[in-house]
């Protein structure tokens, strides 16, 4: 699978906002394709330290009498290279060789008093001209620098 990077969590003390940051790099011969999965916590979503969890909000069928978004707080935007989620769960990108490309992702009402994102995990799907892994890359202890 291809390495991550460069992990920070940087926080507005303003805003109330924080945004997590980690580049993914393509260290193949050729180019590559990484889908990362938002389809629910198991597969993309944090843990800060009080225990608060977040994930990106799923919206429910009108058939579906349970809310599969309750007991988690929202993150607000994902953008993943050149590719914002909007209303699919997944954002796929291709890299050339030695390509980097960045995960930013944003929760727009965060705790200030948090200072400590225990756990951070998303899921990413590897195709060089077929499927060649998948990999849930968990990421622990990652301290926000409040600005």
């Amino acid at each position: 699978m291809v390495p991550v990077m460069q992990v920070k969590a940087t926080g507005n003390l303003r805003a109330g906002s924080v945004e997590i940051t980690m580049d993914f790099m393509n260290n193949y011969d050729k180019s590559a394709v990484l889908s990362l999965d938002f389809g629910g916590f198991e597969y993309f979503g944090l843990t800060d330290q009080k225990g608060g969890k977040y994930k990106v909000y799923i919206k429910s069928s009108p058939f579906d009498s349970k809310d599969v978004n309750k007991g988690y707080s929202k993150i607000s935007s994902v953008q993943f290279g050149d590719e914002n989620m909007d209303h699919f769960t997944f954002i796929e990108q291709k890299f050339s060789s030695s390509e980097r490309k960045s995960l930013t992702l944003r929760i727009d009402k965060f705790d200030k008093s948090v200072h400590r994102i225990t756990e951070f995990h998303v899921r990413a799907i590897l195709f060089r001209g077929m499927w060649q892994g998948d990999k849930l890359y968990r990421i622990e202890d990652l301290e926000i620098e409040w600005k």
